[in-house]
């Protein structure tokens, strides 16, 4: 199996669930190196200390994990990443939602895709 090469820069935004529960914060990655993107920018947080979106299991929204949420997606734009990966879709909802703040704009803007659909989108068989 191969993978299209891509122009684009990455970065991965750990899942709680693989990340903490499953300690399987090398999988992603694995799948990530053998893409054939642009590059890929680990976050200030990453690994054991990476940052949570802010919303594992039911929790709900408030002030801390908003906060947590900004916190992220500047350090995610901090790597001058055009995508930010993620194997989480309580990330994808979460993240998605704090990028829509009406004060801080575009400043939290970044493309947030689910690390499967890249796969699928540049996988072929030789």
């Amino acid at each position: 199996m191969k993978f299209k090469k891509a122009q684009k820069k990455l970065t991965y935004q750990d899942s709680c669930r693989l990340n903490r529960i499953e300690d399987q914060r090398d999988l992603p990655r694995k799948l990530i190196k053998r893409l054939r993107v642009a590059g890929f920018q680990e976050m200030q947080n990453y690994g054991n200390t990476a940052l949570c979106c802010g919303n594992c299991a039911w929790i709900g929204c408030d002030s801390y994990s908003k906060a947590l949420q900004v916190k992220r997606l500047r350090q995610a734009r901090d790597t001058g990443s055009d995508i930010m990966l993620t194997s989480c879709p309580k990330c994808q909802i979460h993240l998605s939602c704090a990028m829509e703040d009406p004060f801080l704009g575009d400043e939290l803007k970044i493309k947030l895709v689910d690390i499967i659909s890249v796969i699928a989108r540049t996988i072929y068989r030789e």
